[in-house]
């Protein structure tokens, strides 16, 4: 037992003060602590549009008749009290891309908040492209596919979160940024100074995604981009 424990000590222990030092991974963890609030506040709505009964057991009178006047509201209210469960639990990707970029860049001293709405953003395009759809009235409306903003799209909201703060970063290491001059206030010389930053996010990010559409199907790619491929493909 004893040579467990020092093997544990002199091995795992150097190697859990890495990963618990090491600030990719330290963002990801104030991340996903950040939401926390909330995964507990969409679970509570969960649980009061679900009731822990059913119809028929209800029919059966005694204890789970308590339960009528719940299964009914909720059966009747179900979509709206789900709004707050789809306004928290169906968002949660969106806000771990924000708060990873909003952490990283604070342990670099970056803008923190820049850099996170960089981050939000950049996931939109890639998970919610926003596209126009025809209604059966006639008209149209701009609308985006929520499917990839909760859960599932967790994988891609922490590379998008990362990727998107490192690709900040070297632009200003490399004084890729608008500079304004020095006599300019500095709130005004900061601001300027993320836009190539940000452009360049979102541009990168769009076309990568665009370009991806190319090779998946069910996806909607542009009638131009598909036109330029199917002429470089001739």
């Amino acid at each position: 037992m004893n040579k467990v424990m020092k093997w544990i000590e002199e091995k795992m222990t150097p190697l859990a003060n890495f990963l618990g030092s090491e600030r990719h991974l330290a963002a990801m963890q104030k991340a996903f602590m950040s939401i926390l609030p909330m995964i507990f506040v969409g679970a509570v709505f969960m649980l009061i549009a679900n009731p822990p009964v059913t119809e028929e057991m209800i029919s059966q009178g005694g204890f789970w008749g308590l339960f009528s006047g719940w299964f009914h509201f909720a059966t009747a209210n179900k979509m709206t009290i789900l709004i707050p469960y789809n306004m928290t639990m169906g968002l949660l990707s969106l806000a771990v891309a924000f708060f990873i970029g909003y952490n990283l860049a604070k342990s670099y001293g970056m803008k923190e908040a820049v850099n996170g709405m960089t981050a939000m953003i950049t996931f939109f395009i890639v998970a919610a492209p926003a596209g126009y759809v025809a209604l059966a009235d006639g008209t149209t409306s701009l609308m985006i596919n929520s499917k990839y903003l909760g859960a599932q799209g967790m994988f891609t909201a922490i590379v998008i979160g990362l990727l998107t703060t490192e690709i900040t970063r070297f632009c200003q290491e490399h004084h890729i940024t608008i500079r304004l001059p020095e006599v300019c206030p500095p709130v005004l010389t900061e601001s300027f100074a993320t836009i190539i930053p940000m452009g360049i996010n979102i541009t990168l990010f769009f076309l990568l995604n665009q370009l991806i559409g190319v090779w998946m199907p069910g996806r909607s790619i542009p009638p131009a981009l598909r036109r330029f491929w199917r002429s470089r493909s001739e």
